[in-house]
């Protein structure tokens, strides 16, 4: 039996070499799928690939109908290494159809998901609602298991980093950061904020998220801001913190400091916070915003985030 991972996201990437080295996988195979080739995706490519007999980085426009000779060209090829076995696919947003497409050029046997983020605990809709009507119709014509009310039938069992409730069955947890036990010597206290994408996205008027940032940083005396890997502008003025420049994603990047120091993070809304608030020793604290609404507050309590105001 082959198994192919099929990732878009560096947090993928961990999980998926946590998986294979949880699970004991042998003849596994990766597939990166990258909407945008910047150097976080290409660094956790790399570093992951020497797990896997055969992999592929293959950059995507967003846009299926460009993109689809890319993804036939790389399942030709994984067919040629797979020599006709049996496939598992293990893929963290089965959603998107870019992964429904692989999974019908592999013939695969089995479909294994992962974590994709906040929308995994975001609600039961997660399958059901949003279909684009072109991928829609060429499922519903080329194989109709893989149309989204069909395709959550086939999931065998979903593998999730967090304790709450999945918008998947049959979960079995995972443990993205193992923790050793020893007892590390903390000597200096540092607070984290993670910066967010709010203006890029259109959700924030760069003036107000300025404001906001600047407000955050006085109030909870911050020391280190983390930006978001699509941030386009400046937005953070003050010269008494010191801004973090690192190929590593937040999560991986703060549980690694948290072995020498006591680590506080704060966000607003930040989906950073659901993966970190997973690792025993790192307080997370929400920043609610009244301008800028989510419905997120239940699951971060849950979740033992704790909420503050500015």
């Amino acid at each position: 039996m082959q198994s192919v991972f099929i990732c878009y996201t560096p947090l993928h990437t961990l999980i998926s070499e946590r998986i294979v080295k949880d699970y004991k996988i042998d003849k596994c195979h990766l597939i990166f799928l990258s909407p945008s080739n910047n150097r976080k995706n290409r660094y956790y490519f790399d570093r992951v690939s020497s797990l896997f007999d055969y992999s592929k980085f293959v950059s995507i426009s967003n846009k299926l109908h460009y993109d689809w000779r890319k993804i036939i060209f790389t399942c030709k090829n994984f067919k040629h290494e797979a020599r006709s076995e049996e496939v598992t696919i293990y893929c963290g947003n089965i959603k998107r159809a870019y992964s429904r497409l692989v999974c019908h050029y592999l013939d695969y046997k089995k479909i294994i998901t992962f974590d994709d983020g906040l929308q995994n605990i975001g609600g039961d809709y997660f399958l059901t609602e949003g279909e684009n009507p072109l991928s829609k119709l060429f499922f519903q014509i080329q194989n109709k298991s893989l149309t989204y009310k069909n395709v959550k039938r086939q999931i065998s069992k979903h593998i999730s980093i967090f304790k709450y409730k999945n918008a998947f069955e049959n979960v079995e947890l995972l443990e993205l950061f193992p923790q050793d036990d020893k007892i590390h010597d903390v000597d200096t206290e540092i607070k984290i904020f993670l910066s967010s994408a709010f203006t890029e996205t259109g959700d924030m008027k760069l003036a107000e998220e300025i404001d906001i940032y600047e407000k955050i940083i006085s109030k909870f005396n911050i020391t280190h801001v983390l930006p978001h890997p699509r941030e386009k502008f400046t937005k953070i003025t003050s010269k008494d913190v010191i801004l973090i420049n690192t190929e590593l994603i937040a999560e991986e990047y703060i549980a690694k400091l948290k072995e020498k120091h006591s680590v506080k993070v704060y966000g607003v809304y930040s989906t950073a916070l659901l993966t970190l608030s997973t690792i025993a020793g790192i307080k997370c604290f929400n920043i609610a915003n009244t301008s800028f609404k989510m419905n997120l507050d239940s699951i971060f309590s849950e979740l033992n985030i704790e909420k503050e105001h500015i």
